[in-house]
C-alpha cells in the first residue's frame, strides 16, 4: 500500500521526492511538533487523495507514514501512539494504511 511504499523512504526529502513522482504536488497542511525531537507532518495530496501523516525525528529522518480518510486531530494520533497517557484523547478518521521504521516498545505510554 501507499504507506509501506512511501515509508521505504528514510529521509524526509527522499520521501518528498515520491509522494512528487506518485501524486504530484502536495499541500503540506500542518506540522505538529511534539516534544523536542519529534514532528507529524500532515500532507494532502489533492482533493479526493489521502491524508499522509509523516512522523520523523529531528533531523528528517522517517519513523511512520499513516494514510488516513480525513484529517486526523492531533490529540487523536497521539492517543492511538499512547492510548494509556491521560493528555492525548480523541478519535481518528479511518487509518486506510501504516508502516513504521520505528522499533520500541509495542505497548506502554512512549509509542506503540
Amino acid at each position: 500500500m501507499i504507506a509501506s511504499e512511501l515509508a521505504r523512504h528514510l529521509s524526509l526529502g527522499d520521501l518528498f521526492n515520491a509522494v512528487r513522482a506518485r501524486f504530484g504536488a502536495f499541500e503540506l497542511m500542518d506540522n505538529w511538533q511534539q516534544g523536542e525531537f519529534h514532528h507529524d507532518l500532515v500532507l494532502r495530496m489533492g482533493s479526493a487523495d489521502p491524508i499522509l501523516v509523516v512522523a520523523t525525528n529531528c533531523n528528517g529522518g522517517v519513523k511512520e507514514v499513516v494514510c488516513f480518510d480525513g484529517v486526523p486531530e492531533r490529540g487523536a494520533l497521539w492517543h492511538d501512539r499512547c492510548p494509556d497517557n491521560p493528555e492525548f484523547s480523541g478519535v481518528l478518521p479511518p487509518q486506510l494504511d501504516r508502516a513504521r521504521n520505528w522499533t520500541g516498545p509495542t505497548t506502554g505510554t512512549v509509542w506503540r
